[in-house]
């Protein structure tokens, strides 16, 4: 199920938007990672 909402959305956004966009999934995503390790401990 793609959503085509937010390809809409992707596609209106700058270059700079997308990029702080991307920043910020990675950003989650390393929280996400790191807790896992620590919860692994």
């Amino acid at each position: 199920p793609y959503d085509v909402k937010l390809e809409k959305t992707f596609s209106k956004m700058t270059d700079d938007e997308k990029r702080l966009m991307i920043e910020k999934v990675k950003i989650k995503m390393n929280i996400y990672l790191f807790e896992s390790l620590i919860s692994d401990i």
